[in-house]
């Protein structure tokens, strides 16, 4: 996976062969869309997106252009696992920051 900071313009340098290969170094065309996922924000609130995948060229890796605002493999948007982590700096518990994000 590729993090990416703007989906927006990772898609237009995606289009013109300005994103490399983490691997080879080679460029990277675009190659469809990952599944589509759910991922939870603040709240009830959700995020549904729907990630771009880009192909080398030279080696023929398939990478997926994941968005800054989730994280790989989370269910909990990037401001969520931040605020869970400030909190327990902070020396709040476990339960009470689940209780706060409304969450298990």
């Amino acid at each position: 996976m590729i993090g990416v900071a703007d989906p927006g313009q990772a898609e237009i340098d995606l289009a013109g062969g300005m994103l490399t290969c983490p691997s080879c170094t080679g460029p990277l065309q675009p190659w469809g869309h990952a599944r589509a996922r759910t991922v939870r924000d603040h709240g009830t609130a959700t995020v549904l997106l729907r990630p771009r995948r880009a192909r080398c060229r030279a080696c023929r890796r398939i990478d997926v252009l994941l968005p800054a605002v989730v994280a790989p493999r989370r269910a909990d948007t990037t401001a969520v696992i931040g605020f869970a982590l400030q909190a327990s700096a902070r020396g709040t518990g476990y339960r009470r920051i689940a209780a706060q994000l409304q969450r298990p």
